[in-house]
């Protein structure tokens, strides 16, 4: 630990650590005889340096199936969102925007469906506005789809492809309860699976999380949709998720 400041976020108190790490297998051109990490180790340890706390700004994108069995958790992921907004101070507010993606399934295979994905905010916005969103325009539909998977891919491409600011934290979250129709499934509209997303995700700088609903009444679906939701989830450089 090189350095360490106490604050608050959120109305928590917390310390931010600036650490110097040796990551095996890693080692860089970290030598007095490299130009610039010579420079970067004379630097002075007093100075201010990157990006600061109160200068921060954090776009997250929710991205929830919508087919019927769904608006309970959408009524639940409401309530979270009011909650988080209510504890923002006036600064969070500012650094944090919001995105709203909601998918279904293939609507060539049922069109009452409407759509396979819909990102319900083009432009990010506000915490009070999504709060609005998810209460007025986001619901799920009565309408049932031909078999157990949705367009899971869909909805995760599309929040991925979100008006993202330049230099904020970039986060999607995924909230689902069935598998994805995988790559070359007649209801796969993308023509992608978890592997190609990842790699989307990566190189667009955006940390995906999921949440993976599993109903025991669906127990044949888990096997397939939880390797999605993980690989979906996979934290970069690492097998975890």
């Amino acid at each position: 630990i090189l350095n360490w400041e106490e604050t608050q976020i959120m109305g928590d108190d917390v310390r931010l650590l600036q650490l110097a790490a040796a990551v095996p297998q890693q080692r860089g051109a970290d030598t007095l005889e490299n130009e610039g990490y010579r420079s970067q180790a004379q630097t002075g340890r007093g100075t201010q340096q990157g990006a600061r706390l109160e200068d921060m700004q954090v776009d997250i994108v929710f991205a929830i199936d919508t087919t019927r069995s769904m608006q309970p958790f959408i009524d639940m992921t409401k309530e979270a969102v009011a909650k988080l907004v209510r504890n923002f101070s006036q600064d969070a507010a500012q650094r944090f925007r919001f995105g709203l993606v909601g998918y279904r399934d293939d609507v060539q295979a049922v069109p009452e469906l409407e759509y396979a994905a819909r990102n319900f905010t083009p432009e990010f916005v506000d915490g009070e506005s999504l709060v609005q969103l998810l209460d007025t325009e986001f619901k799920a539909t009565p309408v049932g789809s031909l078999d157990y998977a949705e367009e899971v891919f869909a909805g995760v491409d599309t929040a991925l492809r979100s008006a993202w600011r330049d230099n904020a934290l970039r986060f999607v979250i995924l909230i689902g309860d069935a598998s994805a129709h995988p790559k070359g499934h007649a209801q796969n509209t993308t023509g992608k699976d978890a592997q190609d997303l990842r790699r989307e995700a990566d190189d667009a700088q955006v940390h995906i999380l999921a949440i993976h609903l599993q109903d025991p009444r669906a127990a044949e679906d888990h096997p397939i949709s939880i390797p999605q939701f993980a690989k979906l989830s996979q934290i970069r450089g690492s097998q975890d998720s």
